[in-house]
């Protein structure tokens, strides 16, 4: 299990873009589990976001390909204990981006 930060100030900047505006995810691998007969129930695509790093376990029925579960891991600090909504995240990309205005 990753480690949590204790406040979004802790939050790298590298993981505020995805937080705000999702994940750019490439291919890792696929998995797949078989049933009776040699057929594929489901199968399992890895990816990792080139940016944060991290990994998304994304697992697909057959033969309609719904989405079965989907599970994240999270490189450390990328967690906030308490939460950290993706407006405030949007918010907090802003001033990283473009500062302070001042009067």
């Amino acid at each position: 299990m990753s480690k949590k930060a204790s406040d979004p100030k802790e939050v790298p900047v590298r993981f505020i873009d995805c937080r705000a505006f999702r994940h750019q995810t490439r291919h890792v691998n696929d998995s797949a589990t078989w049933g009776t007969g040699g057929v594929v129930i489901e199968f399992v695509r890895h990816t990792r976001c080139v940016n944060c790093k991290v990994d998304v376990f994304t697992t697909y029925g057959v033969p309609d390909f719904r989405v079965v579960r989907r599970k994240y891991i999270y490189p450390d600090n990328y967690q906030v204990k308490g939460g950290y909504p993706v407006f405030d995240a949007r918010s907090d990309y802003i001033t990283h981006r473009f500062g302070t205005k001042e009067g």
